[in-house]
Order: structure tokens, then sequence, then C-alpha cells
């Protein structure tokens, strides 16, 4: 993947190089029939850098050979140099998270320093954005340059090059972390079971952890990618506005306020119209619940719970009377009898006393219902006289007259500045706002039903 155009501008021969993202690949392969014989095989992709400098050359470890004779210390090239060859893990499945967390390592930095070019050259780019819209506020009449529009050109190209990029890093980078969530939840359990072998499973967990801890890091980095793909799409909205010659009003920061202040109260009014509607919903349910109960229901109900008080004290006194050595009383008919009447007391009491709660409970309801479907303002029939009430046609700003909707208004008064609506009632399922529109004014008093202005609030 050709990145030349992501780097630094420079002088010299860094200006002819060519700079790229390779894919490489590492396996490593564990064998054996037993933990004491145990052979592993390992591989990397070294075809990228030919340079013998690098750790997983093996010239470079063929020097390190030469010239550590003698030395305790023998790197071992499975781990990048980091372990004694002389001094192994000798429990196989440790000795593989050991290298796999060395290489997961490696792959994470140069992930790293893979997002520190990309966000330096998306920063860059941001940069020359933000020149281009000073200079649009400053010289409106920039835009109608040749170089300017170059410019224009040559940015939205770099960002479009850059989202694509960044596209196809962030779909393997999720790939990664996609394969290390499955890593972590199934091959997991073979590093976790003894099987009847020798070693301790325990010593595998500080590997695991740090293998864990290292894919997560990679899947913080994926919302990086994220982010930066954010700013190019901006960019890019940007640069075909000013190509386009738009004057940019929703990159001036005036405009963005009063946008953001209009839209705020737009959105206030819609919650709250939202929130009424779901209340009046609610109550017309309940109250539509209450109105299907029918007397034959009620009926049923009762004999139902009669019955019920009928056999439970019974059932209670037999209950109380088959428990030995619990009453202090002597068991006969005349006992039994007069716990047979008290329980009987007890049940009609509490069943009493739960009936005039809900009874009181489904009166508050009604009232409820019965205010909320009120209107808070008498409706007054429309007339031909504006002093009192006037049926006017709502429709959209300037636009003809489609549908014949029609709304009652209540209350009128006059203003200087013109009319002023108090109360509306709206036989559609949107809401109309209407506001005041002085030039009209004679329009109105004359009866022109077309001089209605009204807003649609959706």
């Amino acid at each position: 993947m050709n990145v030349t155009h992501l780097m630094p501008p420079g002088g010299g021969d860094e200006a002819n190089q060519v700079h790229g993202i390779y894919a490489g690949h590492i396996a490593c392969l564990v064998s054996g029939h037993d933990y004491w014989q145990w052979t592993a095989y390992f591989s990397i992709d070294t075809w990228f850098d030919e340079d013998e400098g690098i750790n997983d050359q093996v010239t470079r470890y063929d020097n390190d050979m030469e010239d550590e004779s003698g030395c305790d210390f023998e790197p071992d090239p499975c781990s990048g140099g980091q372990d004694d060859a002389r001094k192994p893990y000798w429990n196989p499945r440790v000795w593989f998270l050991r290298i796999f967390g060395i290489r997961l390592d490696q792959i994470k930095d140069e992930w790293e320093c893979i997002f520190l070019h990309l966000g330096n050259s998306i920063e860059r780019q941001d940069r020359e954005h933000k020149m281009l819209l000073r200079e649009e506020r400053l010289s409106p009449g920039l835009t109608s340059t040749e170089r300017h529009g170059s410019r224009v050109n040559s940015l939205k190209t770099l960002m479009l090059e850059s989202r694509d990029i960044l596209q196809d890093l962030l779909s393997v980078v999720r790939e990664t972390v996609k394969i290390g969530a499955s890593f972590l939840s199934t091959e997991v359990n073979f590093f976790l079971q003894v099987d009847g072998q020798a070693g301790d499973t325990s010593e595998c967990y500080p590997y695991l952890r740090d293998i864990r801890r290292i894919f997560n890091e990679l899947d913080q980095l994926s919302f990086r990618l994220e982010s930066y793909q954010e700013k190019c799409n901006s960019v890019i909205q940007c640069c075909e506005a000013l190509k386009n010659n738009n004057p940019l009003r929703i990159f001036s920061p005036i405009s963005d306020e009063r946008s953001a202040v209009s839209s705020h109260g737009m959105l206030q009014v819609q919650v709250e119209m939202e929130k009424l509607r779901n209340e009046l919903i609610q109550l017309r349910v309940k109250n539509e619940q209450l109105i299907a109960i029918e007397p034959k229901d009620v009926e049923e109900v009762r004999v139902l719970a009669f019955s019920t008080l009928l056999t439970q004290a019974f059932s209670q006194t037999t209950a109380l009377f088959s428990a030995e050595g619990v009453i202090a009383f002597t068991k006969n008919w005349q006992s039994f009898l007069i716990s047979l009447l008290v329980a009987y007391g007890i049940n009609f009491s509490i069943g009493t006393a739960f009936l005039i709660w809900i009874r009181r409970a489904r009166r508050r309801l009604q009232d409820a219902c019965a205010s909320k479907s009120e209107p808070l303002l008498p409706v007054v029939q429309p007339t031909q006289n504006l002093d009192a009430a006037s049926a006017i046609t709502l429709r959209s700003r300037s636009e003809p007259v489609t549908q014949g909707i029609s709304t009652h208004i209540a209350s009128i008064r006059f203003n200087e500045g013109g009319i002023t609506v108090h109360n509306r009632r709206r036989f559609s399922d949107r809401f109309w706002s209407s506001y005041r529109q002085p030039e009209r004014m004679d329009d109105i008093e004359l009866g022109n039903r077309n001089a209605s202005t009204v807003e649609e609030l959706t």
C-alpha cells in the first residue's frame, strides 16, 4: 500500500523515496509427544527490509552468536532476542504463550507507528483546510482564482486517498481483534486444562493476561482510526462546498451558533409535545380498560371472591388444628367453631380494606382522565368577523394550499407589530406554529385566507 503522499515533504533523496505499508506474517508451531520432548518451529517475513541490523534476520542471529561466544547469554531468535536460549521455558504451553505475547506486542508497536504517521499527515491536511477557510472568509473573491481551485482539488484528493487507506487499515485491525476475541474465548481453554500431564496451569495466567491486554489496546487503536475517518469526511465536505462556490454558511461560527439555538428550541418543542402525547395515550388506554369492564364481569369477580373467603377461613382453621403441639387450648367442636368465626372476621376485614383502597384509586384515576380530556380554553366556533374567531387555512411557506387542513383559533389579540395567536386546536398529526407577518396585516383584516403564514414542526 503506497502512502508516499502521506509523508511530510522532504528535500534531496527523500523526495524520491517511496513509502509503503506492507503485510507480514508470523507463524509458530510446537510439536511433540510429551512435555519433555517437543520441537518449536518459528517463521517470520523479513523480505520487506534488507537491512542486516533487524532482529529477525538470520545473519543478525549468526553475528550475535559470533560476538557473544563464551558469554552466558544466548539470544533466542523466536523471542526476538529477549530470552536466553540456554534457559528456556520447559513447559511448551508456557513457552508458546511467551512467544505469542512478545510477537503480539511487536505487532501493536507496528500499528502505533503507522497511526502516528497517519495522524501527523491528517493533521497537516487539516491545517491546510483551516487555512483555506480563513482565506475564504477574508477574501471571498479568492475562490474564483485558478490557484485556489487547484489547492482545494489537491486537498480533496489527498483526503479521499487517506480515507480509503484508513478504511483498509480499519478492516485489518478489526479482523485482528476478532481473531483475538476468538482465541480468548475458545482456544484459551487448551492452556487451562491439565489433562493428566505434568506442570501447573497457573504458570500460563500471567502470559494470558498480557495477551488479553494487548488485544484490548489494539481494539482501542481502532477508535483512533474512526476519529481520523470522521475528520477526513468533514474536510471532504468542506472542499466540495468551496469548489461549488458555496458561501459556507454551515462553517461560519455565527451561523453555527444561530442554527444550534434554533435547532435546540425546535427539539425541545418536539420533545415536550411527544411527552404530552404519550401521557394522553396512556390515560386514554387506562380509561378504556376501566370502561371495558362490564357488569357481568364484576359479578363473576364477586362470586369468586366470596367463595374464596368462605373456603379460605375453613382451610386455615383446619390447618391450625392439625398442628400438634402448637395449639394451647382444647381441641373440640366449640373451639373449632370459635376459631372458624375469628378467621372469617379477619379475612372479611382485610378484604374490605383492600376493596376500599381499590375503589379510591379507581376514582382518582377517573378524575385524572376527566381533567386531562377537558380543553384548556373553550374553543370558539369560526365566524366571519376577525374580532371573534376565524378559521384560517394552514399552509406551508411559499407553497400553494394543497390540502384543506383548517384550525379554529380560540383567542386573538392585536399588537402594534401584527397578530398573536393564543390557542390553536389541531386536526392533523402535525404541529403547526404561526408567527407574525406585519406587512400582510391588511390582507388578514380584509379576510384574505392566503395571507396566513405558518411553520411546520415535524
